[in-house]
């Protein structure tokens, strides 16, 4: 087996173990985050297991896909497609084959899909639950009201949120951000209805931290593919 696929299978067993300690095994969702990888990289997550992938670019993301449907033909099928990175309104149309978009934060985003057209849009929104200025995600403040606008938008499917906490070498603070975007996740919870089902939240720093306080969706890449353009 591979770096890459070795590196896969133990972040997944401890991704289980972790479920397991929380009390809920088989109810966290690992997305290997492929972003800055080559094709192949993909290639030796899947044959290990790998099905959920993680893109930030839309470009590099249809790039990806369409090179697996050439390595793998019928098989490329069963791979779901997150696309995690920050969103142009510009850039939505080309989204048919993402399974999950953990990134939308604003109205100007719900627009786009509603003039987009086809298919029901799965999609999370980003809470900045950190407040932090330089990044993306909607302030906790606005966020019930964003929440409305996208529970009542038909080209979308509100399936609950995503955040990126303070990066930081304070595992408590951390956890402490995870249990807020929990609670804020159950308080919604009740009035989004049953899609409303998933957080994600935690990389490969944090993602043990994260499935403690309730997280549904981790994403993890340099635990699994090393740095950014090296392999193996």
């Amino acid at each position: 087996m591979t770096d890459i696929g070795t590196r896969y299978r133990a972040v997944l067993a401890s991704v289980e173990e972790a479920a397991c300690g929380a009390g809920r095994a088989g109810a966290v969702t690992l997305v290997a985050v492929s972003k800055g990888h080559p094709t192949a990289a993909l290639l030796e997550a899947f044959e290990a297991g790998a099905r959920d992938f993680g893109e930030n670019r839309v470009e590099e993301l249809v790039r990806k896909r369409g090179e697996l449907v050439d390595l793998l033909g019928a098989r490329a099928g069963e791979v779901r497609w997150h696309l995690i990175g920050q969103l142009q309104s510009r850039k939505i149309k080309p989204l048919e084959h993402v399974q999950l978009v953990h990134s939308v934060d604003r109205e100007s985003q719900l627009v786009a899909f509603a003039r987009r057209g086809g298919p029901r849009q799965d999609i999370l929104l980003e809470v900045n639950i950190g407040e932090e200025p330089q990044k993306g995600g909607v302030e906790v403040g606005a966020l019930e009201a964003l929440c409305a606008l996208a529970l009542a938008e038909p080209a979308v499917r509100l399936r609950g949120l995503m955040t990126i906490p303070p990066d930081r070498d304070d595992d408590a603070a951390t956890l402490a951000d995870f249990r807020r975007m929990a609670a804020l996740f159950a308080a919604m919870k009740g009035g989004a209805g049953e899609d409303f089902d998933s957080l994600s939240m935690g990389m490969s720093g944090d993602y043990r931290l994260a499935i403690e306080a309730g997280a549904t969706l981790v994403r993890v890449g340099t635990a699994i593919f090393g740095q950014r353009g090296a392999m193996g």
